[in-house]
């Protein structure tokens, strides 16, 4: 999906996009600018994990019970994969904002992590939201991508 926004972007002839990613949209957000960090010139990643053992404790044993009931193919997916390498993110120097919620799915060191492997990162902890309580109330964050992006 990363070698396909590449190539989108590139049959657009732009020269650099900005990027917003929420979630898997963030994984592959990620993946784009460790593969091509030259055709971004900012990125924005809400929600994302390196790994399935950045999930927090709680939200693991949610996921294993969901897919001991549905064997979802999502559910295993996501035990699974991504599986992405702090060392990976290092020469990422695209300028990024990493957005998360204070409850999110994910452990608050992990986005801590990701933070501080990326030269050009900054992270905000959105208080009281989850994963996507934030994405679903989105105006809250304009002012956040209009200082960013703008």
């Amino acid at each position: 999906m990363a070698e396909d926004i590449y190539h989108f972007i590139e049959a657009l002839s732009l020269k650099k996009a900005n990027i917003i990613g929420f979630s898997d949209g963030a994984i592959i957000s990620l993946i784009l600018a460790i593969k091509h960090s030259e055709v971004i010139e900012k990125m924005a990643l809400l929600g994302v994990n390196l790994k399935p053992e950045d999930f927090t404790e709680e939200n693991y044993q949610h996921l294993k019970e969901a897919y001991e009931t549905t064997s979802d193919p999502l559910c295993k997916m996501m035990f699974e994969q991504p599986n992405i390498e702090l060392e990976e993110v290092k020469n990422v120097a695209v300028p990024t904002l990493i957005l998360a919620g204070e409850q999110d799915l994910f452990k608050a060191e992990s986005f801590q992590l990701l933070k501080d492997a990326m030269p050009n990162a900054t992270l905000k902890v959105m208080k009281g939201h989850g994963h996507d309580s934030y994405i679903t109330n989105k105006a809250i964050l304009y002012p956040d991508f209009k200082e960013f992006f703008l």
